[in-house]
């Protein structure tokens, strides 16, 4: 109830939205790994809290660098083998070749692809580890990935009328004839007009939602916490796969499809 009339107070007076994010992104920013957003919850089977986070991004080629990295220190070669993006999905090796999206420093800010769902998995418990190692109080952070019901509860606060997850409710292009989302048609366009080789974009492109998430329509599907299901539609997406309600299916590493983690606290057992 009291988030219910927090939306509607907010509804009145729509600039404190961008605010607020700030501020909630500011709070969160004290954790080992920035990028989290505060989203407003509801408590329900899949997560006993009255808010959880998620990554303001889609997880870029510089952030599982770094998991990967973490897992050549740590000797952990067996789950580094793993989780490796797989180069035979890689569709763009006459452009792009393999190692230069993943392991150079050219496209860090790029969604990382072609990996799986144990390796998207493996990847939220590394950075569940990071911040429980961080904290000074009993609570203790869950990091996994999103249920539908979260991913869609993010898209809906504070539109809960909204059929694309642009921040823009109903809109893929705005007034001033700018897309908003990076889709079939909008990767064809700029592909022509800047002379990108691939129709991939950096993970914060485009204007940002109202409580601060980018990407969360287009560029890459993203992997929910059932295996083999995606939300949000990718690159090659025509218009109807980016709104809020479908479930689309994957069946493994793709140029489509990368993943944003959730988290939220509980507490430790007495």
């Amino acid at each position: 109830m009291i988030y219910y009339r927090i939306f509607l107070l907010f509804c009145l007076v729509e600039s404190s939205y961008s605010s607020l994010a700030q501020r909630f992104n500011n709070q969160i920013k004290k954790e080992p790994r920035s990028g989290f957003l505060i989203i407003p919850g509801i408590k329900t089977a899949e997560i006993n809290a009255s808010r959880y986070y998620m990554y303001d991004h889609e997880v870029s080629v510089s952030d599982y660098q770094e998991f990967m990295d973490y897992l050549k220190k740590e000797q952990k070669y067996d789950v580094l083998e793993k989780i490796r993006p797989d180069s035979s999905k890689w569709i763009f090796e006459d452009k792009v070749p393999f190692q230069k999206y993943f392991y150079s420093n050219e496209y860090l800010n790029f969604p990382v692809v072609c990996i799986s769902y144990d390796a998207a998995v493996e990847y939220c418990k590394w950075i569940e580890l990071l911040i429980n190692k961080s904290r000074k109080d009993s609570r203790i952070a869950v990091v996994r990935l999103p249920t539908n019901f979260e991913w869609v509860n993010a898209v809906y606060w504070p539109h809960p009328d909204a059929v694309y997850a642009t921040g823009a409710k109903d809109k893929l292009v705005n007034e001033k004839q700018c897309y908003l989302a990076n889709y079939r048609i909008e990767a064809q366009i700029h592909m022509q007009k800047k002379g990108s080789q691939i129709p991939l974009r950096p993970i914060n492109s485009f204007n940002p939602s109202m409580v601060g998430t980018y990407n969360m329509a287009g560029n890459v599907a993203e992997m929910l916490l059932s295996r083999g299901k995606v939300k949000g539609g990718h690159w090659d997406s025509e218009e109807e796969d980016l709104k809020v309600a479908p479930i689309k299916s994957f069946d493994g590493p793709s140029v489509y499809v990368g993943f944003r983690p959730v988290m939220y606290y509980t507490e430790a057992p007495k």
